[in-house]
């Protein structure tokens, strides 16, 4: 397979297809065809596409490799299955199909993996090998067998289950090829192996020691290039070996006086001067110059490549005829595109891309990738999350560009919504926002202050394309974040979320004319219309709660929810008081309230979030540290005994014989709520509760979508409710338990309509409901070792005790009634460990010793293949 386009690698693969960049002085394609050669393959048909007449060009008909190439041209994409059944009418044999990438280095043994292959008598066996981070691969689970028990394409946050991954390479029999459609693309990954799968076909994967790299990015190029010097991948560099790890071309031309610290390759025709220093880890290609006085170290430079005197380069990548003057200086992960010049003295900062052909003056200081025409600076966004320190990591330039590149990778198709809340900077990062939307071409509109399910809800409304909400971060005042969603205020997919960041990392995305730019426009009434949507929430029961006059006591943020939670009061005719003052920290704003109602509560200024103290009985307003605010079910859980402040609320729910004490965080995406005698409902009751709604509202047989960290005793809940629940890996599909989604106001409004409709109170509603506390421990875990640490947990089999576990976003392990979920974090390098028992101090007893155990796997040393 050798049509890919290699968008991220780019700059290298602007001007070549991917199977052409040369690696340690050979085309990454050719040692795919050394290694069939060396078992003993005759024939090979290349599937080509992007720039596929270069790849022809080059390899020809295969006689340097001892192979009968074919070719086979994709006019279009067809996917990595569509592609391989279209390029074996090339090709009639008998026996299994072999299929290689060409743009993976790899010593596998074919050998025993065609053996293997056999033994099983599977219709497709795949190559697997171990990884530290799965995510960018197809994480595979198998038996002690061999045979594939699970398979998932390129896991999102929180779903690695293994650090075994699929390497691209595969046999399949002529049965597996037969279920390939024609007439649309196909992927092997993401719909030939599940399809087999599900139809309990037999599917091998062969866990190989041997060496892989997914030539994927700038730093994988560096890795496999460093793999082949050190002689870890299988290979030895082109040219003779002049000494131990020097690797010279007999017609390079390197003087006496220049030193070669090993290992380095040095290619034909380069010319290495007095005073030079290159390696260690270097690769020069042919024709390259490197003059006296200059540093070449840890870097790869490509054909006619030349280096000035007393210039430095370290950790990078130079394109072909690059020119570097005197002095210059380019720093780790840096990597310069064909034909860029840059002037003496001049530097490029680490991590900087530059496009073919630019030109950078003497004396200036590259710190931003220079694109067709732009400047840009790479930025990871996991989950759909941009989050950093106001004006230093996220200031209104880099929300400017972040709302640039998601306004490209929404394509043309509709517009795109966005607010933020009532702080200053958030407003100010707010107007940046818009303008990067401007600056995409879309139309946008500006709905003004909203907090996030309000936003999430006019995304639906007004069947926008994606949506971007601008908020202070509810743990660290001095953080803004912006969320990034797609289509109906979801998340983003996987690969949108893939395409945003490759945008961000190379600035390579459109820049419309003057004549395709838009003003946003400013949307009137949004929080108006939000207000009308959540009491149609009530329904029928509106009466009811109107009748009823709840006495409501709430904590909240003012500045944010203040008139919002009035506004509503007024229209159910709750009585709305104010929870006693709690200090607060962070930004200064105007304070909010939260005014009576119509019965006639007190008014008053309602106080900001408070930081939580520390502790394992910290109430934690986010859900978990740092930035943790992640949809998990129809509201954002929250754990731990009540603190202080939950403790301040319960007895003001008491003294004032309220119906009910309320707290809400500062963008109502998570709830807390307390009893009419002060009790606390735990966040495990609190799921229960809603589901019960869920499926009594929706009548006999309604499904309700039960997610990742709901409660065990949410199924016999929903069962007994007369409803069926169906677990659901995300978010559920479009319908009313989709609205209830991360809004903690619409929850409220439920939960008051089916008190009120019953006639219950708080307490009596979750009486019958069993009993059930969460516990949750964060240990720091690197995102390369996630994988890697639930694969050891299932192969360990958890704590002592334990039964067999199940895999959920995670994996949860039982130990008789009760179970510990262990996760990882949507957007950060942490490993979540949920207990779940009958009592809080089982559930946090249970969470403990797994994050314990947690710890110690990541605290052992664990050795890879390479």
């Amino acid at each position: 397979m050798a049509g890919g386009e290699g968008t991220r690698l780019r700059p290298l693969t602007c001007r070549r297809p991917k199977p052409l960049v040369p690696l340690v002085n050979r085309p990454v394609m050719a040692y795919s065809l050394n290694l069939l050669r060396r078992h003993g393959a005759r024939r090979a048909v290349v599937s080509v596409h992007h720039l596929g007449h270069q790849v022809m060009e080059e390899f020809g008909e295969g006689e340097e490799y001892g192979l009968n190439l074919a070719y086979s041209l994709e006019e279009s994409p067809r996917g990595t299955a569509g592609g391989v059944r279209q390029a074996l009418r090339h090709a009639a044999g008998d026996g299994p199909v072999l299929v290689l990438s060409g743009d993976t280095l790899t010593d596998l043994d074919l050998g025993a993996f065609l053996d293997f292959h056999r033994s099983q008598g599977a219709v497709a066996t795949l190559a697997l090998v171990r990884v530290p981070d799965p995510s960018p691969y197809g994480a595979v689970i198998t038996s002690p067998r061999g045979q594939v028990v699970r398979f998932l394409e390129k896991p999102g946050p929180g779903e690695e289950f293994s650090d075994w991954v699929n390497t691209g390479v595969y046999l399949l029999e002529e049965e597996a090829l037969e279920e390939v459609p024609d007439y649309r693309a196909f992927d092997f990954s993401r719909d030939l192996f599940p399809l087999l799968l599900s139809r309990g076909l037999p599917l091998a994967g062969f866990k190989a020691a041997a060496y892989w790299c997914d030539i994927g990015h700038p730093g994988q190029y560096l890795e496999a290039s460093f793999a082949i010097l050190e002689g870890r991948a299988g290979w030895a560099p082109p040219g003779r070996e002049v000494g131990r790890g020097l690797w010279v071309d007999e017609a390079a031309d390197v003087s006496e006086a220049a030193e070669l610290r090993a290992p380095v390759a040095v290619g034909r025709g380069c010319r290495v001067e007095a005073g030079a220093r290159v390696g260690p880890l270097a690769v020069l290609g042919p024709g390259c110059r490197v003059e006296a006085g200059a540093r070449v170290e840890r870097s790869v430079l490509w054909s006619g490549a030349s280096v000035g005197r007393a210039a430095r380069v370290r950790g990078a990548i130079l394109g072909a005829a690059v020119r570097l003057n005197d002095g210059v200086c380019v720093c780790e992960g840096a990597v310069v595109g064909d034909g860029t010049a840059l002037g003496a003295r001049s530097s490029v900062r680490p991590g900087v891309r530059l496009w073919p052909g630019r030109l950078v003056e003497a004396e200036a200081t590259v710190d931003r990738s220079l694109a067709w025409g732009g400047l840009a600076q790479a930025r990871r966004v996991p989950g759909g999350r941009a989050r950093g320190l106001v004006n230093l990591e996220l200031g209104p330039e880099q929300a400017a560009r972040i709302a640039l590149a998601f306004g490209s990778v929404l394509g043309d198709r509709g517009r795109v919504v966005f607010a933020g809340d009532a702080y200053p900077s958030s407003r100010m990062l707010q107007g940046a926002v818009g303008s990067g939307l401007e600056a995409a071409g879309r139309e946008a509109l500006n709905l003004g202050v909203l907090v996030a399910p309000a936003l999430r809800h006019l995304c639906r409304a007004l069947r926008a394309a994606g949506a971007v909400h601008v908020g202070r971060d509810a743990c660290d005042h001095r953080y803004a974040r912006l969320d990034l969603w797609g289509e109906g205020g979801r998340p983003l997919s996987r690969d949108q979320e893939r395409r945003l960041e490759q945008a961000l990392a190379g600035d390579d995305f459109p820049r419309p004319g003057a004549d395709r730019v838009r003003p946003a426009r400013y949307f009137p009434g949004a929080e108006r219309t939000y207000l009308a949507w959540l009491t149609d929430q009530a329904g029928a029961a509106r009466v009811a709660i109107r009748r009823r006059g709840f006495r409501i006591v709430a904590d909240c943020d003012g500045l944010n929810l203040g008139s919002l939670l009035s506004a509503l009061a007024d229209e159910l005719g709750l009585a709305l008081g104010e929870a006693p003052a709690s200090p607060s920290k962070g930004e200064s704003g105007p304070a909010g309230s939260a005014a009576a109602g119509a019965s006639g509560g007190a008014a008053g200024a309602v106080p900001a979030v408070p930081e939580a103290p520390e502790g394992p009985s910290s109430f934690a307003l986010s859900g978990g540290p740092g930035d943790d605010v992640r949809l998990e079910g129809p509201f954002l859980p929250w754990g731990g005994r009540p603190d202080r402040r939950m403790g301040a609320l319960a007895a003001a729910v008491r003294e004032r014989q309220a119906d009910l004490g309320v707290a809400l965080d500062p963008n109502a995406e998570g709830l807390a709520l307390v009893g009419e005698g002060g009790q606390l409902l735990t966040d495990g009751l609190l799921f229960l509760l809603v589901c019960r709604i869920l499926a009594e509202d929706g009548g006999p047989g309604t499904v309700v979508h039960l997610p990742p960290g709901v409660p065990r005793a949410g199924l016999g809940v929903v069962a007994r409710a007369g409803g069926r629940a169906v677990p659901c890996p995300g978010w559920p599909p479009a319908g009313p338990q989709l609205h209830l989604w991360g809004d903690a106001l619409a929850v409220l409004v439920r939960i008051l309509a089916h008190l009120a409709s019953r006639n219950l109170t708080l307490g009596e509603a979750v009486a019958s409901l069993p009993q059930v506390h969460l516990s949750r421990r964060w240990v720091a875990c690197p995102w390369h070792r996630r994988g890697e640490i639930i694969r050891r947990l299932a192969e360990s089999g958890g704590g002592g005790g334990a039964g067999p576990p199940e895999l959920e976003a995670g994996i949860r392990f039982y130990h008789g009634d009760r179970s510990v979920r262990v996760s990882p974090h949507p957007a950060g390098p942490l490993l979540c460990v949920t207990g779940e028992a009958e009592t809080w101090e089982a559930a946090d007893e249970l969470a403990l010793t797994y994050a314990d155990l947690v710890e110690r796997l990541r605290r052992e040393k664990q050795g890879w293949p390479w």
